[in-house]
């Protein structure tokens, strides 16, 4: 393995006082892709966003090329070259494609001379982002969307990028296509950390994977034709499931765990959202305040006038 560019020692993260993932040791090389697995709710989404600083650690520590990143703002971690690429794409909607990079640049403090040039490096890369770049994000087709959620983290240059369930709902074409990119990752300069459902896929791009196994990275193998066997089926606590949901991903789980018509019977969230059409009102005003801050972030940073 190339000299270590991320390390991890006895990574302890959680939501609130609830730590959720344990003790976890990893690590990732220069101009390497590795693969996250496990099951639902094992923990790799919080471990990303522990690594990227969205989380902060209970204990262990987390290293940059040797220097500890504890205790680092996210905004820092990610102009230090660690750039994450969340689950869900994080789009604003009502942003032009063109108008989402330049954002990206002037919030990751590019002089404006030299955004021109990044956005362009960016269209050379997704061809498909260049051709639809006056388009708003919103009207984007899924496996646009999530091109510009990793152009967007791209435009920064990162050392490392954190890439949370990319395939998500999207076809086995569109799919095929992002793992593509992000093959050829590597020969630009950027080391991958990929968490995945389609565990194919993604060992078909990784040179190693880490298993999370009750809420530890317990097993590392070398993708050499080997299996990655023994995965435990664990379930999330439903304090901590509820913790880590945005409004709009409530609607999201309230219909696969309620069923359509719903009250939440034998429901942990019972006594905070009695049935869909609460669950929706409150997706519907967190989605209206998600975009006023994309419109609003463009206005402050001059690139769009208020």
């Amino acid at each position: 393995m190339s000299a270590a560019l991320l390390e991890a020692e006895g990574l302890r993260t959680g939501y609130g006082r609830l730590p959720v993932v344990f003790d976890v040791d990893l690590e990732i090389g220069e101009g390497e892709i590795v693969a996250l697995l496990g099951a639902n709710g094992a923990g790799k989404t919080t471990t990303l966003r522990a690594l990227s600083g969205m989380l902060p650690l209970m204990d262990g520590d987390v290293r940059l090329d040797g220097t500890s990143l504890k205790g680092r703002a996210p905004n820092a971690i990610a102009r230090g070259g660690i750039v994450h690429v969340p689950q869900g794409r994080g789009i604003f909607p009502t942003l032009k494609v063109d108008e989402t990079l330049r954002l990206a640049c002037a919030m990751a403090g590019i002089r404006r001379g030299e955004i021109d040039a990044r956005v362009d490096d960016i269209y050379a890369i997704f061809t498909r982002l260049h051709e639809r770049r006056d388009q708003f994000a919103g009207t984007l087709s899924g496996g646009e969307q999530q091109m510009l959620a990793i152009a967007r983290g791209l435009i920064m240059k990162p050392r490392l990028l954190l890439i949370d369930e990319m395939s998500q709902g999207l076809a086995p074409t569109i799919v095929q296509a992002l793992f593509d990119i992000v093959r050829a990752l590597p020969e630009q300069g950027v080391s991958v950390l990929i968490v995945e459902q389609f565990v194919t896929h993604a060992l078909a791009v990784a040179s190693r994977a880490y298993v999370l196994d009750a809420y530890r990275a317990l097993n590392e193998q070398a993708i050499a034709g080997e299996k990655i066997t023994n995965q435990q089926r664990l379930m999330t606590r439903g304090v901590t499931c509820f913790a880590i949901l945005q409004a709009r991903e409530v609607v999201d789980f309230a219909y696969h765990a309620a069923g359509s018509n719903a009250i939440f019977e034998k429901n942990p969230f019972e006594r905070r959202f009695r049935d869909l059409h609460t669950v929706t009102q409150q997706a519907q005003a967190h989605s209206a305040n998600f975009e006023a801050l994309g419109q609003a972030l463009l206005g402050m940073t001059g690139l769009r006038k208020l």
